[in-house]
């Protein structure tokens, strides 16, 4: 598998084929209209409940009820899965439109709309697994982090072994199923049969997928650095906290597209072959 092409070729219809940018665009209007939603809600709890002191965490939990309290975290937590479907159905969108373009036929936002609505629930399901999986390892840092501040050194070795170990599987599981998505979506499979096509993808062209880590790091560090390095031209906290948030959106809505077309084009290069 040649990533030098692939990678010019997913560039060459990604610059030829503009369209990519919509899914995700589409994806962080939804994102803001939940957000305000969600502000709104607040607001609304707030002025319902004015006498709720929420710095004091006492008063927080003697003057609201586990009702309340309960739907505070149902709402969060619906709040934080739409986000995550959201970003399914963009991803799945541009799998769809991706494997359009790479047998050089439109890449038409419909094929791509299409594929959401197959495949979208099983996207959505792993990346609530790989999301998990993060959430575990972080819980994992947090415990080595109070081991290590005990002071005793086994307790310290004990901690970091701990974070080690979840950082590893954490980083394998990630490189072995960063094709779930494709395999899924090109390949009309089911999620079980997604992370095994992964796996063996991954195994068969491990130089491939190390060229194309290699590649999207050195892109996504590029441009941070590149921020970065603006920010510290600006004066004061507010220029570099705009700085932050442009790069997160050019990462998401410009480069998020193009490398998700890459992995597209490498897995649908193999079932082309």
């Amino acid at each position: 598998m040649e990533i030098k092409h692939i990678l010019l070729k997913s560039l060459f219809d990604y610059r030829k084929n503009l369209k990519f940018v919509l899914p995700h665009a589409i994806e962080y209007l939804l994102d803001a209209a939940v957000f305000f939603i969600a502000v709104a809600a607040l607001f609304v709890i707030g002025f319902l409940l004015p006498s709720l002191a929420v710095e004091d965490l006492e008063a927080l939990y003697t003057q609201v009820s586990f009702f309340a309290i309960a739907f505070i975290i149902f709402s969060l937590l619906v709040f934080i899965l739409l986000l995550i479907f959201f970003n399914s159905a963009a991803r799945a969108v541009i799998i769809g439109m991706a494997g359009e373009s790479f047998h050089d036929r439109r890449a038409a936002l419909s094929k791509g709309l299409e594929s959401a609505k197959k495949h979208g629930l099983e996207i959505f399901l792993f990346q609530i697994l790989l999301g998990a999986t993060y959430v575990a390892l972080v819980l994992a840092a947090l415990l080595s982090v109070k081991f290590l501040a005990k002071g005793n050194f086994f307790l310290a070795a004990a901690g970091l072994l701990i974070f080690l170990i979840c950082f590893s599987i954490f980083f394998l599981f990630y490189i072995l199923t960063l094709f779930v998505p494709q395999e899924v979506v090109l390949r009309e499979r089911g999620l079980i049969e997604g992370f095994r096509g992964s796996f063996l993808f991954v195994r068969k062209h491990f130089k491939a997928v190390i060229s194309y880590g290699a590649a999207a790091s050195v892109v996504i560090v590029s441009v941070g650095v590149l921020f970065m390095g603006i920010g510290f031209l600006g004066a004061g906290k507010l220029f570099a906290k705009i700085l932050q948030n442009l790069f997160a959106l050019i990462v998401g809505l410009v480069v998020a597209p193009y490398f998700e077309i890459v992995k597209t084009y490498m897995v649908a290069g193999e079932a082309h072959g």
